[in-house]
């Protein structure tokens, strides 16, 4: 009986740490999407210019560097791992679902999957990771 109560002890005391130490990292992952999210390095397109000129002229730079902006996505709720996804011509913001080929064209193992944004590179930002497109917006924000 001993033994049991013992044994039932520390598989208690070892749930307790797993689930802190797991509660210890979620709470890192949102202090990171906080400081991301209020970072001025986002991207913002300027529309207050006065002449037309100037206002199509930003336009054409944002279009410009939107083939080059990517995305860091995840594929389950706080996952510690991410990937880089280039942008293209869609509209996403960080916490929206978009569509992303994971695996592989050429050696037939390629799978299309629901990924969430977490992170929105700004312009001039570069990864070497992100060279392929995101596919498109998800048509429902769930997992």
């Amino acid at each position: 009986m001993e033994v049991l109560t013992t044994l039932l002890f520390c598989a208690l005391c070892l749930f307790i740490y797993i689930a802190y130490k797991k509660n210890d990292e979620v709470i890192r992952l949102k202090e990171q999407l906080r400081e991301q999210e209020t970072s001025p390095s986002q991207k913002f397109l300027d529309v207050s210019s006065k002449g037309n000129g100037s206002y199509s002229q930003s336009v054409k730079e944002y279009k410009s560097n939107s083939e080059k902006i990517f995305v860091r996505v995840i594929f389950e709720k706080d996952a510690a791992k991410s990937y880089d996804y280039l942008v293209g011509n869609f509209d996403v913001k960080v916490g929206d679902f978009v569509v992303v080929r994971t695996g592989n064209i050429n050696s037939g193992n390629a799978k299309f999957k629901s990924a969430q944004v977490i992170y929105i590179s700004a312009p001039g930002e570069i990864s070497s990771y992100a060279k392929t497109p995101i596919i498109k917006k998800a048509d429902y924000n769930k997992w």
